[in-house]
């Protein structure tokens, strides 16, 4: 059978010598080429075994740098077990008078040894990040993880919360300290149904015997709708930073410390402006303060104090049916159909990604000219470079160098854990005085503040604005 050449354009490789290109040729030519390392017929595979100590490739000293530590591995505890749910229900069921019945259930479910995050086997130790970030250096290198263990499903933007944290344990807090509420969980959700048949016209209890034109009037009408009440997820709050815990990045699991005797709904928000984030948030950012850097903050995984916003959903149909003919088994029914009748809104997160990030790491600096300026701008105080702008500036920067740790550019890890004023959401960061120490940290952390990533409510899906509906049915 005759076979033509087969041409295939594949990628040369790229040395000193020559530049990157491609080339044509055919698969039949028996001819080994160095140059074209893809060869199927003649060239042997491009792979040089190697063992673990090449690999590595650790010296004498010890000392492992890239090439010894860019090795990712992976390890399974030895008392890991398979996990398992256990499921139970009951139900008991009553017949009523007026041919009703009520039926009341209760289902359970308690799962043991379900999965969890990757947790990291070598933390690395607070005082030493901080050694080195106080001599200007960094040795870490960025990195981000991410699990779903302890979540309800698998997508971040499809789950019921859309909030997701590894918990405290991928930090090696112990398990206790994530136990809370699921972020799933919802306390009470209510759902009725009902159809009546209103009692007048033919075969009713009323107007059974009127003429035909009474009866087109009024028999055959049905009103139906159906009706769910339920309460909302907890409120999961982290930061967005790793608190000098040797991250290096966003790890969404570090959440805040919180503040003794502060409501966490937030007071000021308002029905007038409930939803966005130029709006008052639902939850009080007042409640949480930073914990101390290198620490894990002792707010809860899930606040179970702190729910979104109770939902309420209620539809509305009324029919009316006319018979055709005299057996009435064919009828045309008109009906009207009203979705979310009452026109209740559905408030819920404002934001699906990255939702529940509070602060970000403050900055440590000396505060900067154009910030200073800013703020002189702001507040009509004279600005840097006049000899009374430079006085006020060497306030702001003496509070800065006296909250240094000794012989370093970092800041004592104390330093903003502060409580934040009501209102801190609305606050511009110049209206706060930061010639002194309390009205610089709290400037310093509105500007490490994320407003557009927690705590504001959004009218969201299911939620539906109410429309009417009219349809026509024809039964034969």
């Amino acid at each position: 059978m005759p076979r033509s050449p087969v041409r295939a354009v594949i990628p040369r490789p790229t040395s000193r010598a020559e530049p990157r290109g491609t080339t044509t040729y055919t698969f039949d030519t028996r001819v080994a080429d160095p140059n074209f390392v893809a060869r199927i017929c003649c060239n042997g595979p491009q792979w040089i075994p190697k063992s673990p100590e090449q690999v590595l490739n650790i010296p004498p000293d010890g000392l492992l740098y890239l090439d010894g530590i860019n090795v990712a591995a992976n390890a399974v505890s030895p008392n890991a077990r398979v996990p398992y749910v256990h499921s139970w229900s009951t139900s008991v069921a009553y017949q009523l008078p007026w041919r009703m019945a009520v039926e009341v259930s209760y289902l359970g479910s308690k799962g043991s040894h379900l999965f969890l995050p990757p947790i990291s086997l070598n933390p690395v130790p607070f005082e030493l990040s901080e050694a080195y970030l106080g001599q200007g250096l960094n040795p870490l290198t960025d990195g981000k993880g991410m699990d779903d263990a302890s979540d309800s499903g698998g997508v971040r933007f499809t789950d019921f919360n859309p909030v997701r944290t590894n918990g405290h344990v991928s930090l090696g807090a112990p398990l206790s300290d994530d136990w809370s509420v699921s972020t799933f969980d919802v306390t009470h959700n209510l759902a009725t149904t009902f159809l009546w048949d209103l009692p007048f016209g033919r075969e009713r209890r009323f107007l059974a015997s009127r003429s035909r034109m009474v009866q087109g009037l009024v028999g055959g009408w049905s009103v139906s709708g159906n009706g769910r009440i339920q309460t909302g997820t907890p409120l999961v709050i982290v930061l967005r930073d790793d608190n000098r815990l040797g991250v290096e990045g966003n790890v969404r699991a570090i959440r805040p410390d919180l503040v003794p005797g502060v409501p966490l709904l937030n007071p000021l928000w308002s029905r007038s402006c409930p939803v966005g984030q130029n709006c008052e948030p639902y939850f009080n950012p007042a409640a949480f303060m930073r914990p101390a850097k290198g620490t894990l903050g002792d707010a809860p995984r899930t606040i179970d104090a702190a729910r979104w916003p109770t939902q309420q959903f209620f539809d509305l149909s009324v029919q009316k049916n006319f018979a055709l003919g005299k057996d009435a088994r064919r009828r045309l029914q008109v009906r009207v159909d009203a979705i979310n009748v009452l026109n209740h809104p559905v408030f819920k997160f404002g934001r699906d990604s990255d939702n529940g990030e509070i602060f970000a790491l403050p900055n440590e600096a000396l505060i900067s000219t154009a910030d200073f300026n800013g703020w002189a701008d702001f507040n009509g105080k004279p600005r840097a470079g006049t000899p009374e702008g430079d006085a006020l500036r060497a306030l702001v920067d003496q509070i800065v160098l006296a909250g240094r740790m000794p012989g370093t550019t970092v800041l004592q890890p104390a330093f903003f854990r502060i409580p934040v004023p009501q209102g801190f959401h609305s606050a511009n960061a110049n209206q706060f005085d930061i010639t002194t120490p309390e009205g610089f940290k709290i400037y310093r952390l509105r500007q490490a503040y994320t407003p557009d990533r927690w705590g504001f409510l959004g009218a969201r899906s299911p939620y539906t604005p109410r429309f009417i509906q009219i349809a026509m049915k024809l039964y034969f």
